[in-house]
């Protein structure tokens, strides 16, 4: 995309920070890089430290909104007048739009997304990640000073000539990043395009531009991590459960019609058989359905299958024979899990407060702590007693080298505003399968 003049960059520079003097020892005219919003240039402050300037196109938030009020004038006028099934929601996608872009034009917001993002990936020891550091007192709304992520894009992936293993070591930190700050920190990284993350062998992964980024609170997050659980076993109620509690239907939408409305009692569909071309257009068509059904496309659903689906290409043009899917199962840090709750712990500590044991009477949905020696190590996402098995159970997502079956945990309670723990067990999903009954004999 053509950048902006030197001259018309200096000046938003000025405008915002004061004379280049007083802060800078040099500036390189030509940006290193440019896109729709801003533009970036290499610097050098007065202290000798090398950084790199994002600067803001001058005009482009009268730009948004003036097309963003034609568009939003437009859009109803469309409704059932485009043939494009995926178009036949056009004030959603606005919406969508619309919410996206003006975060990106926060620059501010932008730096406070990195922190808390840092803060979530970093907490994981296993994988390694960089992040440009901004210099706080030259950060404004169309302004970031800060340092440089060095490396190649991934988009570029393909001069490093890595190996099969250095590919899948990517895609694998990629995921967990993704996995784990959605459902467990509830932020994401929103835009993971080739120019927005870089490789440098033996060092890690950088990340650069937060405008984009997906926050899901507890309840949302408990809500997306069903829909994952549940377009990864299959299990359509949940998916549409989930949906409908990130907001995609009216929170009384009734879940066996709306199963109907979309028509996907589907006794084919296994997306563990699927390969990840497959797995990905899954997800495109049921993005593609909501919106021809008037639903809300929720904006963290959104990024996420469009981060997936980018990583899946990438990855594929660099390893063909990788199957991505097995990857994603396999490595991932995060497992999910069926749990079974152990009674006589449970009813302990009710007799202990003087009360009847309370079990739910019907199946809860709300994030429940579980723990390892202290340490959480995952959460129950829904759960409830099973008359028919006569146990409580449970499923779950836990840190993988807790899953295997047999694995034990404790499960957090609450007995009259007091926090317990209980015994918690992972065992074999599902929890109930018996053979089954066909209508014809074979």
């Amino acid at each position: 995309m053509q950048a902006e003049s030197w001259n018309t960059a200096k000046k938003t520079i000025e405008n915002e920070l004061g004379p280049l003097k007083n802060i800078f020892e040099s500036v390189e005219p030509v940006p290193i890089a440019a896109a729709s919003i801003a533009q970036v240039h290499s610097a050098t402050l007065n202290d000798g430290s090398s950084v790199v300037i994002k600067i803001q196109r001058p005009k482009i938030q009268d730009q948004v909104t003036s097309d963003l009020k034609v568009m939003a004038w437009l859009a109803p006028k469309f409704v059932g007048r485009i043939p494009i099934a995926a178009l036949t929601n056009p004030p959603a996608l606005v919406e969508l739009f619309a919410e996206t872009i003006c975060e990106e034009l926060d620059f501010q917001l932008e730096v406070a997304n990195l922190f808390e993002l840092e803060r979530a990936l970093r907490g994981n020891s296993k994988n390694s990640w960089k992040f440009p550091v901004p210099n706080l007192d030259y950060v404004t709304s169309k302004i970031i000073v800060m340092s440089e992520i060095k490396g190649v894009s991934l988009g570029n992936a393909n001069e490093m000539e890595m190996e099969s293993e250095e590919v899948a070591d990517v895609f694998r930190q990629m995921v967990d990043g993704l996995l784990e700050g959605a459902v467990i920190h509830g932020i994401f990284h929103g835009d993971f395009h080739a120019g927005n993350v870089f490789l440098e062998q033996g060092k890690g992964i950088g990340l650069v531009d937060f405008g984009i980024t997906g926050r899901l609170n507890g309840e949302r997050r408990t809500a997306f991590l069903r829909y994952v659980v549940g377009l990864m076993t299959g299990d359509v109620e949940a998916q549409i459960s989930g949906l409908r509690d990130l907001g995609a239907f009216p929170s009384d939408s009734d879940i066996e019609t709306l199963i109907k409305d979309f028509k996907l009692e589907r006794d084919d569909f296994d997306p563990l058989e699927m390969s990840e071309e497959e797995f990905v257009e899954e997800i495109r068509l049921l993005v593609k359905d909501l919106l021809t059904h008037g639903a809300r496309i929720p904006k963290e659903l959104m990024l996420f299958v469009k981060n997936f689906a980018y990583l899946s290409s990438v990855i594929q043009n660099l390893s063909p024979e990788m199957d991505l899917l097995e990857e994603f199962e396999n490595s991932s840090e995060w497992s999910f899990v069926g749990i079974e709750i152990e009674w006589t712990g449970f009813e302990k500590h009710y007799r202990d407060a003087g009360l009847a044991p309370g079990l739910p009477s019907t199946a809860w949905r709300t994030s429940t702590p579980l723990y390892n020696n202290n340490e959480q190590v995952g959460y129950a996402t829904s759960g409830t007693w099973s008359p028919l098995l006569k146990r409580y159970i449970a499923l779950a997502h836990v840190k993988s080298k807790y899953a295997k079956e047999g694995s034990e945990l404790m499960f957090e309670l609450k007995v009259e505003h007091f926090r317990k723990l209980t015994k918690a067990t992972v065992v074999k999903t599902p929890f109930y399968d018996p053979e089954r009954k066909r209508s014809c004999p074979q």
